[in-house]
């Protein structure tokens, strides 16, 4: 199985040293963008990059890209895509983002997707949750008719893994926190 092309998200300005990072767990051949790494794994180093990354706040795969300035052509188009590789029968959350384009209406974009993602994988009553966690989040990002689908393989942000019992209230989140140890041990050592 060929690797994934794999986007991780961080704060704006933390790009370096997250492929600082992302380098430290085996990764070197990131291509630092605006907001992220791009990259490519396979699956294994997905989950552990999911379990092991302390900067990151999502690892998106970038599933499918392609053009379409009609609804007609964007259902055509999700229609030939392999969903079944990354969703099952589950809730889908979708968060679309248009620019500069002939469809720049979100929710007539997401509804679209779903009724083409149904008829992909022959689930009939398949509905968008919004707002909750536990929804596969499919991100969509469309500019001048070009549209970027990515699938969100992280699920809540992961400075919420699920392996602490409480929470409380912090005055800056997990992964800022651990870029700024990770910034004053490389000052320190220079």
């Amino acid at each position: 199985m060929k690797p994934f092309s794999l986007f991780g998200i961080v704060p704006p300005g933390l790009e370096k040293l997250a492929a600082s990072e992302l380098n430290q767990l085996g990764f070197p051949h990131g291509k630092i963008e605006h907001g992220g790494i791009a990259f490519a794994a396979h699956q294994t180093g997905l989950f552990r990059l999911n379990s092991y990354s302390r900067i990151f706040s999502r690892f998106i795969i970038r599933f499918a890209q392609f053009h379409a300035d009609s609804f007609w052509e964007l259902e055509k188009r999700c229609r030939i895509l392999p969903w079944e590789n990354f969703i099952q029968n589950q809730k889908l959350k979708f968060r679309v983002h248009c620019k500069k384009s002939k469809l720049m209406h979100s929710k007539a974009i997401a509804e679209r997707m779903i009724k083409a993602i149904a008829s992909r994988l022959q689930i009939p009553h398949l509905a968008a949750a919004e707002g909750e966690d536990d929804a596969q989040l499919i991100i969509v990002n469309v500019a001048h008719d070009f549209f970027q689908v990515s699938i969100d393989s992280s699920g809540a942000h992961l400075h919420k893994r699920g392996y602490r019992q409480k929470l409380g209230q912090a005055p800056i989140r997990e992964n800022l926190a651990a870029a700024l140890i990770f910034q004053i041990i490389n000052i320190s050592t220079v």
